[in-house]
């Protein structure tokens, strides 16, 4: 009834004021939405974890790997058909200086001296890198043989490599403080 009444340019002005107050309710819907973003970005830095939330896991029988998940491909850069190839030495991601002792511990098991064991040794990826590895491993009874089943449950950079970070960091120490 009350359109009947008015004016043609009361109904223009009416429809600019409902525009604007569109235009103002989709910022603001805008300004939410990007809100909510922000907010998801700052909460996912900081609450991303440092490490995977599942660790390396491998199965090893009969000298060779019968599995590998994929966080410990991920690790040393190698994929599942190269790891799980019957060809493929399991010492491969292990450094040169550390397969004489994983090797011992892993006849030690076989044999039975133990059931569970817990060890650190040192990996070497693909690409050559050297990482520090704690890993725990079960010997267990498989088909004609045993089978290792390990898990590395911390993965960090070697003792050498941080003390040679250190030495770059206290060089750049010693230049600021020369040039200060």
């Amino acid at each position: 009834m009350s359109m009947e009444r008015k004016t043609k340019k009361q109904l223009v002005d009416e429809m600019a004021e409902l525009r604007r107050k569109v235009v103002s309710l989709e910022k603001i819907i805008r300004e939410q939405q990007e809100s909510e973003i922000t907010e998801l970005q700052r909460r996912k830095q900081h609450f991303t974890p440092k490490k995977p939330l599942i660790d390396p896991l491998y199965v090893i029988f009969d000298r060779q790997y019968e599995y590998v998940n994929q966080t410990f491909e991920d690790l040393f850069g190698y994929e599942t058909g190269e790891i799980c190839h019957p060809k493929f030495d399991i010492m491969t991601v292990i450094t040169p200086e550390c397969r004489q002792a994983v090797e011992k511990t892993f006849i030690e098991g076989i044999r039975g001296n133990y059931h569970t064991c817990k060890f650190k040794f040192e990996g070497l990826k693909k690409d050559g890198m050297k990482i520090e590895c704690d890993t725990s491993v079960i010997f267990i009874p498989y088909k004609w043989g045993t089978a290792i089943q390990g898990i590395i449950h911390n993965v960090s950079v070697p003792a050498s490599i941080n003390r040679f970070d250190e030495r770059i960091r206290e060089s750049r120490m010693n230049a600021v403080m020369y040039y200060s």
